[in-house]
């Protein structure tokens, strides 16, 4: 059937040019099997029928970068597949959610600080304007939800 879709080149007496979707028709799945460390990405997409392609996690300590056994793999189909073969060895996934986009002058997810529609940057630890983190002496308040959350205490010390 989706053969027959792409090369339909008319519809009536309109000239149409039909093309999948990259990203409605598209999952990712990740995975952190222990026998896949030295494996590279190229071996995922060259092996594995229906991935696109392939991106290993990296995490930073410092200045130091660290690879992980933890692969981000790009199915071509709606929905990644729950365990793939590579090769003999039966690899497990789960669905890939990303990090939120975090906005750095209103400390809001969903949008960058580009796009941020406050004229004025709050502060990391309180959330209130007119100061940085580093010079707040209140206790650390989440900007969202308003809770003395861990996380935004680690952010703020990171800065």
């Amino acid at each position: 059937m989706r053969n027959k879709l792409t090369k339909i080149k008319e519809l009536g007496v309109i000239k149409v040019k039909v093309a999948r979707d990259k990203y409605l028709n598209t999952s990712r799945g990740v995975t952190n099997h222990k026998d896949l460390r030295g494996s590279k990405e190229e071996e995922f997409v060259d092996c594995i029928p229906g991935v696109i392609s392939a991106r290993k996690i990296q995490i930073k300590r410092g200045e130091e970068s660290i690879k992980t056994n933890t692969y981000v793999l790009t199915f071509d189909s709606p929905t990644p597949p729950s365990e793939v073969k590579a090769g003999y060895l039966p690899v497990k996934f789960r669905p890939y959610v990303p990090t939120p986009m975090r906005c750095f002058r209103c400390h809001g997810f969903g949008h960058g600080r580009d796009r941020c529609r406050r004229n004025v940057d709050l502060c990391l630890k309180c959330g209130e304007p007119g100061h940085r983190g580093e010079e707040c002496d209140r206790s650390h308040e989440c900007v969202n939800c308003k809770g003395s959350t861990l996380q935004a205490l680690r952010i703020a010390q990171s800065i």
